[in-house]
């Protein structure tokens, strides 16, 4: 009888015990469930963190290139347009014939090493006698008078002045002054644009003299003079040098 007590009581022992270390792996399994859990989640958050790090960075950069894209954008416009603000050759088909004239050989003028002269065109007949006349920035029309005077276009020559042709090709364009607007200019067409409208075509890097605003790029200069945040003129010219922001001078400020 009490052997078999003995043995009720080693089982009954060994039963709580093993419920003991099974409490014991599912209070342990729990605890590692609840690191992982949390584990988890701070890793979630940390990848959402990183994830819109990335992003903003991103958009950053997204935001950067696309500046540089529309400055460098601007800056070939630029260029281009001071390489060529109108087509000499083919504006004087269209819009010619005009009066002409010798010009006198400014030091400021760009020199072509072969030999030739200066020369100005003005009045052209297509600008002032047709349905389409040119205007002023506050909508006059020009009168013979006027476009004689604020529309010239300033080239170079080669050869001797015995050979001259207006229709000649074998010249290149130095210069011109415009204080009126048509749309035969094209791209040169300015007059009446604001500042934010230039700004937006060009940029804003250019020398701010006041009322006066240059941009220029290997020796070729554009001035427009503001009127109210309006281009009043503009003129350009192929220099012979670059216009230094200190002594700005008086044939980029003055329409004359």
């Amino acid at each position: 009888m009490r052997h078999q007590i003995y043995i009720l009581l080693i089982s009954l022992l060994f039963i709580n015990c093993n419920n003991e270390s099974k409490e014991d792996t599912e209070s342990e399994n729990l605890f590692r469930d609840n690191i992982d859990l949390e584990s988890v989640s701070l890793n979630k958050n940390l990848l959402q963190e990183k994830t819109l790090d990335s992003i903003n960075d991103d958009s950053n950069t997204a935001k950067k290139t696309e500046q540089n894209v529309k400055i460098i954008s601007k800056t070939q416009y630029l260029k281009d347009f001071l390489s060529e603000p109108i087509n000499l050759i083919d504006f004087k088909k269209r819009y010619g014939p005009s009066n002409s004239g010798q010009l006198k050989a400014n030091k400021y003028y760009y020199k072509p090493k072969d030999e030739g002269f200066y020369y100005k065109y003005m009045l052209f007949n297509g600008l002032g006698f047709g349905k389409n006349p040119m205007r002023y920035l506050n909508g006059k029309i020009m009168s013979e008078g006027d476009l004689f005077n604020s529309f010239q276009i300033y080239v170079y020559h080669f050869g001797h002045t015995g050979s001259f042709d207006f229709y000649d090709k074998n010249e290149v364009l130095i210069g011109f002054r415009s204080a009126g607007m048509h749309e035969a200019l094209g791209k040169a067409n300015l007059t009446g644009k604001t500042l934010q409208e230039i700004e937006a075509l060009f940029g804003n890097d250019y020398i701010d003299a006041g009322n006066i605003i240059i941009y220029q790029y290997n020796n070729r200069v554009l001035s427009l003079k503001l009127k109210s945040s309006k281009v009043e003129w503009i003129k350009y010219y192929h220099q012979s040098s670059k216009v230094e922001k200190e002594k700005i001078p008086e044939h980029l400020i003055i329409f004359n």
